[in-house]
């Protein structure tokens, strides 16, 4: 609401209104940051397989996006760890590259850097 210029008119509408918080959940936004890392990796490892993919994304074409997720991770279930699974679908393990790349770009988009 601060965002729009608007105060919130009480804590309801404030800054603790997030569900993680009000169960205790001080500190979970590090388990997004952890999924930002493997939807990063995960999406590179897809348009490297698919270099197209944008543009069949653009036109509606996501048949193949599931597919491929399900193949590849979906099917997997809790067979393999984190680290097992992301070195199977990506060839590499866990990293920050192409996260901090994504960031890079959106920055340079939106900001003309």
């Amino acid at each position: 609401m601060i965002l729009l210029g608007l105060k919130p008119r009480n804590h309801a509408e404030g800054c603790m209104q997030d569900v993680h918080w009000s169960k205790g959940g001080i500190g979970y936004f590090g388990s997004y940051t952890l999924g930002d890392l493997f939807a990063a990796q995960i999406s590179d490892a897809l348009i490297a397989e698919f270099p197209d993919l944008h543009d069949r994304i653009r036109s509606g074409q996501f048949a193949l996006i599931l597919g491929w997720l399900r193949e590849k991770i979906h099917s997997k279930g809790y067979s393999r760890s984190n680290e097992q699974l992301i070195m199977e679908v990506t060839g590499k393990p866990l990293g920050h590259e192409g996260l901090v790349r994504l960031a890079q770009e959106r920055v340079r988009e939106v900001y003309g850097i």
